[in-house]
Formats: C-alpha cells, sequence, structure tokens
C-alpha cells in the first residue's frame, strides 16, 4: 500500500512509529514520500503489517489530507479476503471520505473494488486504474459485483479509466461514461481486438483520448493495414485519419513506432 500526499501545507504530516521508522533506518529503506527516491520498500518483521495498517490509519485520520494517488496492491493470494476486509474496516473507522484523485488497485474480483470505491470523494476522484492478478476471476460473469460498482457515484463521476489487463477481460459496458482510457495490451493485442476496441469508442459520446500500449511487432504488421495511409509523420511517429460514422468528428491516430503505442483522440471536423 502506498500514498502521496498534498496534505495541509500548514500541519506537518504524522510520521510512521519510531519502531518501524528505526527499523527501516536499520535496513536503509526508504518510502515513497523520500526526496531521495520513489519506490515502495520492504521490512521484514512479525509485525509489520499491523504496524502498516497502525501508521496508515494515523495519517489517513487527517480530515485535510490530499492524495494524488491511493494505491492498494495485495501480494499474496491466499490473503486476499483478509486484506480486503481489514482495509474495509480501516476506511470505516474514519469520519470522513478521503480526497483521492486516482485509486490504484489490484484485483481479483470486484468485491475488491467495493472495500475501497465507496470511501472515497466522488468528484474529486477522477481516474480509477485497476490492474489485475492473472487468477482473478472473469468480470465479464459477475454482473453482480460489477451492478453494485456501476450505482456508486465515485465510479459514475471518475472520468479516466486505466485496464492494466486485456481488454476483453472487463466488462466494457459498465464504462460507457468514461471520457479517457489506458489500455495495456501487452502481447495480448491483434488486429480483431484493435477493431473491437475501435468500435468500442465509436459507440461512446463523451470520449475524448484513449491510450494504448502493447508489445511485439507482430501487431505492427497486422495493423498496418487497418490504419491505412497516414497522413504525416516522421521516423518515430506517424499520424492517421479515420472517420466516425455518423459524425461530425474523426479519430486521429498516433502510432509511437519504436515503443509501439497508439494514441487515439477524438477530434472535430474543421468545416470549410
Amino acid at each position: 500500500m502506498s500514498n502521496t500526499s498534498t496534505g495541509d501545507p500548514g500541519k506537518p504530516m504524522e510520521k510512521p512509529s519510531e519502531d518501524l521508522s528505526e527499523a527501516m533506518r536499520q535496513l536503509s529503506v526508504t518510502t515513497y514520500d523520500s526526496h531521495e527516491t520513489s519506490g515502495p520498500f520492504v521490512v521484514i518483521r512479525e509485525d509489520f503489517k499491523k504496524a502498516a495498517f497502525d501508521d496508515l490509519a494515523c495519517t489517513l485520520k487527517n480530515p485535510k489530507l490530499q492524495l494524488e494517488e491511493f494505491s492498494v496492491h495485495v501480494s499474496y493470494y491466499n490473503e486476499i479476503e483478509k486484506n480486503n476486509n481489514e482495509i474495509r474496516n480501516l476506511l470505516e473507522l474514519l469520519d470522513h471520505q478521503l480526497s483521492v484523485k486516482k485509486v490504484d488497485y489490484l484485483v481479483f474480483r470486484p468485491s475488491c473494488l467495493l472495500s475501497i470505491l465507496p470511501f472515497l470523494k466522488s468528484g474529486v476522484l477522477e481516474k480509477i486504474s485497476l490492474s489485475f492478478d492473472y487468477r482473478a476471476v472473469d468480470w465479464s460473469i459477475d454482473s453482480t459485483g460489477m451492478d453494485q460498482i456501476a450505482l456508486l457515484e465515485q465510479w459514475k463521476q471518475a472520468e479516466e479509466l486505466e485496464l492494466r489487463t486485456p481488454f476483453d477481460k472487463f466488462p466494457m459496458e459498465y464504462a460507457t461514461h468514461f471520457k479517457r482510457f489506458e489500455f495495456d495490451e501487452s502481447f495480448n493485442m491483434d488486429r480483431n481486438k484493435f477493431i473491437r476496441i475501435k468500435n468500442f469508442l465509436t459507440k461512446l459520446d463523451n470520449f475524448e483520448q484513449c491510450n494504448l500500449s502493447c508489445l511485439g511487432s507482430g501487431f505492427r504488421r497486422s495493423i498496418s493495414k487497418l490504419l491505412g495511409a497516414s497522413v504525416s509523420g516522421n521516423g518515430w511517429e506517424k499520424v492517421f485519419h479515420h472517420p466516425i460514422p455518423d459524425s461530425d468528428h474523426y479519430f486521429e491516430i498516433k502510432l509511437t513506432i519504436f515503443s509501439f503505442n497508439l494514441k487515439i483522440t477524438k477530434k472535430k471536423r474543421e468545416i470549410h
């Protein structure tokens, strides 16, 4: 778990317990709040989990706390239910909702997201980032859990969805209100999936932009015919224009050649 805070500038952040701080010093550990480095830390001690939850609870009690990001990743599959319950219990004890712009969560099923989302301020939450463990259930068959999530104002008012999982694994019919998307397809992309993603975006009235990343040169070759002729470009990037049926808008598709990232932006046609 990690959090990045912009908190009350007039009030110093509450520090971790002395025992935890000493353990971190002995192991040359730094936290996300360190100016020297940014990254996770590992402390090996029997009661570390309790100490971590206690320190997190102490920090989150500050009602003026404003978080750019609240990230929760559970490492052990056999402790999912227990850890999610502990996180939910911790958040239920607060007398306020958390002011968070982005939530980043490693999830196994929709109920995991229900442990956090209701305790974040709707209207403040802008981006929801979901990572899926390979043992995760297929969300497309868990309609009850998704129905509950879709009713939350936090879900309905967020504007950006990031999925670090194949596009087809998530029931996108629950995500039609988002304006911006990030899809991480790794090696799971092919021309048929690209067509499905593009068709999905075509149907969204509020859509603005989608960043699509994938790996492998095979997709680059297979998609070249789909993209057609570029309207501009250089050795690093090519730009394509695709019309949107029955619309005065079009898709501008930018292909970054060597990293193979696609950026799809909805733009209005200029009428001369």
